[in-house]
């Protein structure tokens, strides 16, 4: 195995963990996994199945002594449905999954990248431990997830059907990484424009936990919600903040593989010269890991996004790597941090660079 394991206790069940939650929390993931069934399984049963016995007569979900009630339906669905759950998700996820499968019972599996805000880490109550500050997390499931999934998630890496839809995703993901956030009918008219052999598999994709989960509905939009950046809560504390600063002029076209490396999970990858300098220099001279410098590359251009708010200096990104780097190596990889936010795409200028200094 190529991945770092904790022992752990894990001898929870899903049905447990749900127990755990608030009511409401538990209906808000039912309403997201209705959404994600519906597009992945054809006869399977529907999100009103799950609701209608907390319904009262006025059509009101009843929230008093039916958690436990609701907790055993919800995981019971899981479990029967996580083949088409796990269909709809991203490869980093998937991976994941595959790998915590792979380590066994009573461990969890070691991933450095941030708490990302992924839905399906709800869905299925996967466990994380944090452990230091360089960015490592311990993943852990329920045992009866263990034993659902099997071999599912090492096969749906080959499944060519799952690749041809996590690909798409993962474009999209990629549109909204370098715009912030994009209306539904123009990210449907790029991914058409890009994949044009499967219009069905497109509004899928479209209509996948990940995107729908992140619809922003604006009022003089109604017809056509904006979809926003995963990342974007990271930097703004409101869409309608993030969606006044984006400006209405034509967003710059980007090639499609730079794109889709822009919709890598953990972090987005920017394929400029400006970044392949610093990896270079960082790799090569110093033997730092590339993750972590993919942690530092994503904060630096997180940093670029609001012009009102800077997450840290270029100074205390580098103190991060512990190395005592001589004051001319300092001031030459500030320099490339510097060139690097320049010349990164910014969600207030639609993509384009926004060529200003920070540090």
């Amino acid at each position: 195995m190529k991945f770092e394991t904790l022992n752990c206790r894990t001898d929870f069940t899903l049905e447990g963990a749900y127990k755990k939650l608030r009511k409401r929390k538990i209906l808000e993931l039912a309403n997201v996994l209705g959404v994600e069934i519906s597009f992945t399984q054809k006869n399977g049963e529907s999100l009103v199945d799950i609701y209608r016995p907390f319904l009262n007569n006025t059509g009101k979900i009843v929230l008093s002594r039916q958690n436990e009630a609701l907790s055993v339906k919800m995981a019971r669905y899981v479990l029967d449905h996580i083949r088409g759950i796990l269909m709809n998700t991203s490869k980093w996820e998937v991976k994941l999954i595959r790998d915590i499968v792979e380590a066994g019972p009573q461990k969890s599996v070691g991933r450095l990248g941030e708490r990302l805000p992924c839905i399906l880490f709800d869905i299925l109550q996967i466990k994380i431990r944090e452990k230091g500050f360089d960015g490592m997390r311990y993943y852990a499931m329920a045992d009866d997830l263990h034993m659902a999934i099997g071999e599912y998630a090492a096969q749906l890496l080959s499944d060519p059907e799952y690749l041809a839809q996590t690909e798409r995703l993962q474009f999209c993901r990629g549109l909204l990484t370098l715009y912030g956030a994009m209306p539904l009918l123009a990210l449907y008219k790029r991914l058409n424009v890009e994949y044009p052999d499967n219009e069905e598999l497109n509004r899928r994709v479209l209509a996948s936990p990940e995107l729908v989960h992140y619809y922003v509905d604006i009022p003089s939009k109604r017809d056509n919600p904006y979809v926003e950046c995963i990342f974007l809560h990271n930097v703004f504390d409101s869409s309608s903040s993030m969606l006044e600063q984006i400006k209405d002029n034509k967003r710059i076209e980007f090639p499609h593989n730079f794109v889709l490396t822009a919709g890598l999970l953990p972090y987005p990858l920017f394929a400029i010269s400006e970044r392949d300098r610093f990896y270079d220099i960082l790799m090569d001279r110093f033997g730092v890991k590339r993750s972590k410098i993919d942690r530092l590359m994503y904060y630096a251009w997180l940093n670029k996004q609001n012009k009102d708010y800077r997450f840290t200096s270029g100074y205390d990104l580098l103190s991060e790597l512990k190395i005592n780097f001589r004051f001319n190596e300092l001031g030459y990889l500030l320099e490339l941090i510097e060139d690097f936010g320049n010349a990164v795409p910014c969600w207030v200028k639609n993509g384009n660079p926004i060529g200003e200094r920070w540090l």
